[in-house]
């Protein structure tokens, strides 16, 4: 069977030093939404210039927090 995956990508800047990358300090990242198929943990942070991911969260709220606290 086959499986389709679904998801919204919005492109952000960091402004401020906390949402930078914890890895390479890039202030560009995405923030990621699984639509389909739906899984519990459907937002998650990437890093625009080292791929790097954050924990992945219930809300997009929740993703950024874990993306904050490195």
């Amino acid at each position: 069977m086959k499986v389709t995956y679904m998801e919204e990508i919005e492109s952000r800047k960091a402004f401020t030093y906390k949402k930078c990358c914890p890895k390479c300090s890039s202030p560009y990242y995405d923030i990621h939404h699984q639509v389909t198929p739906p899984i519990p943990d459907c937002y998650w942070i990437q890093c625009r210039e080292c791929q790097y991911e954050g924990l992945p969260g219930p809300s997009r709220e929740v993703a950024i927090g874990r993306w904050k606290q490195r």
